[in-house]
């Protein structure tokens, strides 16, 4: 089992990780201290916004803050309680979060991390569909035979988004 830079095991079981986009880290937290070059501290803090409403809130290292993405339970629970707003949430936020473009395959491969099931790269893609007419999510431009790259194209959070379009 591989160990994030701070001491905590990274992806043993992902489905009870806490920490379900990236690989590397254990934590959201750990992912913009590496993003920042610092070491890690337990004390320091990130001020960030939240992805429903755009208030700032301190993102902290403690176990139960690092992957903290909303400013408080209510507008994590206004994103989650729209039709499909968990799987949704998790989509929009690997897309939101990834520094390239994530192809059908890969959000398949985060929805095995998930406590939701996505029916292969085919039922991926067709959730991918609804955010590209949207307008939230972009194709991008690769080679000939290669699996379509989708990036995100919005200035809106995926809480925001979610919250705009869903119900």
């Amino acid at each position: 089992m591989s160990k994030c830079f701070c001491g905590r095991p990274t992806g043993a079981d992902w489905k009870y990780s806490r920490n379900k986009f990236h690989t590397n880290v254990c934590s959201r937290y750990c992912q913009l201290t590496a993003e920042k070059n610092l070491a890690f501290k337990v004390n320091r803090t990130f001020t960030v916004e939240c992805y429903a409403c755009s208030n700032t809130f301190a993102l902290k290292s403690q176990y139960n803050h690092s992957n903290q993405r909303f400013c408080c339970q209510e507008c994590s629970r206004n994103v989650l309680k729209v039709k499909g707003g968990r799987k949704h949430y998790v989509i929009l936020t690997a897309f939101y979060e990834a520094r390239t473009g994530l192809t059908a395959e890969d959000i398949f491969t985060l929805s095995l991390r998930n406590t939701f099931n996505i029916k292969g790269p085919r039922g991926a893609a067709s959730a991918i569909r609804k955010w590209v007419i949207r307008g939230v999510l972009k194709p991008e431009d690769v080679g000939k035979g290669m699996a379509k790259s989708y990036v995100w194209n919005s200035d809106l959070k995926p809480g925001e988004v979610i919250l705009r379009y869903g119900q």
